[in-house]
Parts: C-alpha cells; structure tokens; sequence
C-alpha cells in the first residue's frame, strides 16, 4: 500500500518447512518461486538476490529481473 503497488495475491514460503528451508535455503526457496511464477499470467518477476533469480528463470523459463545486478 505505502508504495501503491496492485497485486492478485502473494504467496508466501510456508515457514513450516524451517529444517528443509534452512539446508538448502537459495534452492528450495528459488523452487518455490519459480514454481507459483509458471504457474501465473505474470510475464516478469523480481528477485533481489542473483542465484535465486538464475534459478527460477531456469525453471519458469520467464523473465526475471534482478536489480542488483544491473
């Protein structure tokens, strides 16, 4: 709201899974989200961290932007 941006939903990494989550966090976390993100209509996604983004672009096979690398 603070920055107006307009969404449908916003899924969330289920904190349950803490023990999987913290193991391999980069992984699982980047599969959870290129997962939901094929799964959308959204034609772009933004990941702040540069291996998550190499990855959920690999496994969408969508574009995704990475502000700190440009």
């Amino acid at each position: 709201r603070k920055h107006n941006i307009r969404y449908r939903s916003l899924k969330m990494y289920p904190t349950e899974k803490e023990e999987v989550r913290d193991k391999n966090h980069i992984q699982e976390a980047a599969n959870f989200k290129a997962k939901h993100f094929a799964e959308s209509g959204a034609h772009f996604f933004i990941e702040s961290e540069l291996p998550e983004a190499i990855i959920i672009r690999r496994e969408s096979g969508k574009f995704v932007i990475c502000p700190n690398e440009l």
